[in-house]
Formats: C-alpha cells, structure tokens, sequence
C-alpha cells in the first residue's frame, strides 16, 4: 500500500465506475467522491494492484476509522464517511422535506455530514442528538453534547 498515490485512488474509483463491480459493498463507511460513494476497502484495493502490487483480499483488513486503508484515503485527501442507518435516513429526509425546499435540504445535509467528518463523529455516538420537530414547530436542530450545533427551521411571515 505503501506506493498509491492520489492518481492510483481516481484510477480506482474510474476502474469500479466502469466495470460496474460490487463485490465488496461496504456496510458501515462509504467514501465520497463526485457526489457519489464507493466502498472504501475495495478502492484502496485496486488501487494497490494499480500501483504496481496485487489486488488486496477481502479479508485484508477490516476497516474503520483507524485502519491502514482509512488512514491513507484521508491523507490523500479523500472523505471517508460513516453511512447512517437506513431508518434514520428515511425520518430525518421526511421531516426535512416537511419544513424546507430541496435546495435548503442539499445544503443542510452537506453541512451535517461535513460537521461529522470534521469532528469525527459517528451516528450512534451519544453525545449527538437529532431532534425533530415537535408538534406545532418547524425546526429541526443538531446537537453535540446538548449544544445547539446546526439547526433548520421554517420562518412563516
């Protein structure tokens, strides 16, 4: 692994874009790249036969966020993300969608996912809350350790 550059990693991303290839889905992290995301283990994997070695086994590793493979994809300046539970996607897009416009929701996200990057969190950390909106109230808030962190509301007037 020691030799993938940057180059190796877009090659990789190129190479699974092409070819369509699922075989490694990623259940917990997924990396980011063009608005869109791909299993993080499988393109360091590639990308390691790309720059001259052989293609990684699956069983090579296990990932997270202190693994070999995680460690360089953030040094070459990749997002390595922690994908939500599905049911938690599912409510917080039905809420947002209640009280804002798509363009606010694009937005709102790209916030809430880069502030859980930039502070390393992860969705089922206890110090971070999701509220959604009470009965009668358009607001949906963020919070890290019961402080307002990011927050989207609906002014009426």
């Amino acid at each position: 692994m020691e030799n993938i550059g940057q180059s190796h990693i877009l090659k990789a991303i190129d190479e699974i874009e092409r070819t369509g290839r699922t075989d490694r889905a990623s259940f917990k992290f997924e990396l980011l790249y063009n608005e869109k995301q791909y299993p993080p283990l499988l393109v360091v994997a590639i990308a390691n036969r790309l720059a001259g070695g052989e293609e990684l086994p699956p069983n090579s590793s296990s990932g997270g966020w202190k693994s070999d493979e995680f460690i360089l994809l953030k040094k070459l300046g990749f997002r390595v993300v922690e994908k939500m539970k599905t049911e938690h996607v599912a409510v917080l897009a039905k809420e947002i969608n209640n009280i804002a416009s798509q363009a606010e929701v694009d937005v709102f996200t790209k916030l809430l996912a880069d502030l859980l990057t930039e502070l390393n969190l992860y969705g089922d950390d206890e110090r971070l809350a999701v509220t959604l909106p009470e009965s009668g109230k358009n607001r949906i808030s963020v919070n890290l350790n019961s402080r307002l962190v990011l927050s989207l509301h609906r002014i009426s007037g």
